[in-house]
């Protein structure tokens, strides 16, 4: 078990030291719109593991979930652009993590 553990910390740092300069230069170098068009690639990625993790078996689940996930991702970008919206998104973030503070 002791092995399977640095391998696995091996893998991760390997992992970090090659994206850790490509996130960077993202950053840095992309125009804001690519940026975030690469970035939702990531979550939408991300969201597909996740599906697979909470137990959806179909592949239909696992697509529906991840698309549902982008599909709220460019409908925050959008909303984002409208200040009095910014304003309802963040009273809502902060009621939604004030009721899961509740959960804990």
């Amino acid at each position: 078990m002791q092995a399977n553990n640095k391998s696995s910390l091996k893998q991760r740092v390997i992992t970090a030291l090659i994206l850790a300069p490509l996130v960077i230069a993202g950053v840095l170098f992309l125009p804001t719109v690519l940026f975030a068009l690469m970035l939702a690639i990531v979550v939408g990625l991300g969201a597909w593991e996740w599906s697979r993790l909470a137990g959806l078996t179909s592949l239909q689940a696992q697509r529906a979930y991840a698309g549902l996930v982008v599909l709220s991702l460019g409908l925050v970008w959008f909303l984002l652009k409208q200040q009095q919206v910014l304003l309802v998104l963040l009273l809502l973030a902060l009621a939604w993590w004030l009721v899961a503070a509740t959960w804990v």
